[in-house]
């Protein structure tokens, strides 16, 4: 089953953060954060500051078309953090939460990644941070020095 625009919610944590689903990175301290959609892209950055450094923030899904010639996902979120200045240790929490968060939702870790299932439909989250599960959640932390990047990638 394809996602849709019209299709049920995995992440709705801002409406329902009891049991919505998010896919938070963030860092683990207290942190100040600032947002703004690149120029004319559909790419959100979140400025990220801590005693300890800065960092961005970097999401987006691909718009696909009929001349596609990158070997993109067609479908997926695409995370990006990379260290500016410093040292910042982040949190990573994948709790998706299918069917807005009406159906079981399992949580294991495979090769490369980890892998929500849950109403018929599977998320599979793809990262180097190494994430441990619960059975529903996926979380880890990773610390990123000046000019490091890590990605996510959710199809």
């Amino acid at each position: 089953m394809s996602p849709h625009i019209e299709s049920s919610s995995v992440f709705a944590g801002i409406l329902d953060p009891e049991v919505g689903g998010q896919f938070a990175v963030q860092p683990t301290g207290e942190f100040e954060s600032d947002q703004e959609y690149v120029e004319r892209t559909n790419e959100l950055e979140t400025s990220l500051a801590t005693e300890s450094g800065t960092a961005t923030l970097t999401d987006f899904m691909p718009i696909v078309g009929e001349q596609q010639t990158l070997d993109i996902a067609e479908h997926a979120l695409y995370r990006r953090v990379e260290c500016g200045e410093g040292s910042i240790e982040f949190d990573v929490e994948f709790a998706p939460r299918f069917d807005y968060a009406r159906a079981e939702t399992t949580v294991e870790a495979v090769d490369g990644g980890v892998l929500a299932t849950g109403n018929d439909e599977e998320l599979f989250c793809q990262s180097s941070v190494a994430l441990d599960t619960d059975g529903s959640t996926a979380t880890g932390t990773v610390t990123l020095d000046e000019g490091d990047t890590v990605w996510f990638v959710c199809q």
